[in-house]
């Protein structure tokens, strides 16, 4: 069984929507659409009486709920309803260890169908700035050696949460920015073959144009050709 993503013409290129219990990386740069198409996957299961879970450490909630509506996208909604669970964190007064346990307990107890990390860039960062050895251990990573590398830190965050997430069988899409100037796809070089999936969302600088790419999906039928990407009012659109 696939879950459909919520933007128009998409899930033809998918092979029929996404595989149920995947774990998807959205990468792109700047201004790419990460954050809207993130909002359309979840509205896509919310429209259909399915829970959510949206954490997000780049936009505050308003900016996300304005930007959603732009778009025909009421999350609002179903934040009232309860079916919306949309979490906001200052990275710069708040533990990454919290939060890792703020979304354990947050799914054990709404046992949503989707959930959403925005962006996985930051919290990655954020474990190398605040809080070290703790996070690893934390997620059952104790090290051996207290003298651990940025890098070492990084992927332990990314690592022990892709694993807390396949625990709870969910659909997950972990948003990051997309690297520049080497040849892996995200800035912490490894996640996206952790991911079952890597949706890469581009725009063409010389036309303005968008497009939208699937490089990678485990049990899906897909293509790897880009395709045209447009924003309308009705929302995302992917073009033949």
């Amino acid at each position: 069984m696939n879950l459909n993503s919520g933007i128009k013409g998409f899930d033809k290129v998918l092979g029929g929507g996404f595989p149920k219990n995947s774990i998807v990386l959205v990468i792109g740069g700047p201004g790419a659409g990460k954050s809207i198409f993130a909002e359309h996957y979840v509205y896509e299961g919310l429209k259909k009486g399915k829970k959510a879970v949206f954490l997000t450490f780049e936009l505050n909630k308003k900016i996300l709920l304005e930007q959603g509506k732009m778009f025909g996208i009421d999350l609002q909604e179903h934040i009232n309803k309860g079916t919306l669970i949309l979490k906001e964190y200052d990275m710069t007064k708040t533990n990454i260890v919290d939060i890792f346990k703020d979304l354990k307990t947050t799914i054990e107890t709404n046992n949503p169908e989707r959930v959403v990390i925005d962006s996985l860039s930051i919290l990655s960062m954020y474990a190398e700035i605040t809080a070290g050895v703790e996070v690893l251990r934390s997620l059952d990573l104790a090290p051996r050696d207290i003298h651990l590398s940025s890098e070492v830190l990084k992927r332990g965050a990314v690592v022990g949460l892709i694993n807390m997430l396949r625990k709870y069988e969910i659909n997950a899409l972990l948003i990051a920015e997309m690297a520049e100037g080497h040849h892996y796809l995200t800035r912490d070089s490894f996640s996206e073959f952790l991911c079952d999936g890597v949706v890469k969302l581009s725009v063409l600088e010389t036309s303005g144009k968008r497009y939208i790419t699937v490089v990678k999906m485990r049990n899906a039928k897909h293509d790897l050709i880009p395709h045209k990407l447009e924003l309308t009012q009705k929302g995302m659109v992917v073009k033949e």
